[in-house]
């Protein structure tokens, strides 16, 4: 990722890393299990590579606050969004866009 990113960001575009929302935590596949992982390992490299980063995960967790649990925004029950879902990687992703418009 990181030699993509300087090859992108080389030839002059800006790069926005996005994170994925947690597949079905029930799922028997596992897939869950070492998402956080994956959601810091690019938390780190967004900083490493001074990129920014639409953080999905954290949005799409914190759903739960809101008495939404979060995979039920699954449209297959396994780790593809729904509308509602959906809605919210574009909400998350336009935030970021608009807050790298104000910086920059």
């Amino acid at each position: 990722m990181t030699e993509l990113i300087v090859k992108i960001k080389s030839a002059g575009v800006d790069v926005i890393l996005v994170t994925e929302m947690q597949p079905n935590p029930f799922s028997p596949v596992g897939v869950a299990e070492n998402w956080k992982e994956y959601v810091k390992a690019q938390h780190e490299i967004a900083e490493e590579q001074d990129v920014a980063l639409a953080d999905v995960y954290e949005e799409w967790m914190n759903q739960k606050h809101n008495g939404i649990y979060p995979f039920s925004m699954l449209h297959n029950s396994i780790n593809h969004p729904g509308v509602k879902g959906h809605a919210l990687f574009a909400e998350v992703i336009l935030r970021c866009l608009d807050n790298k418009k104000k910086e920059g």
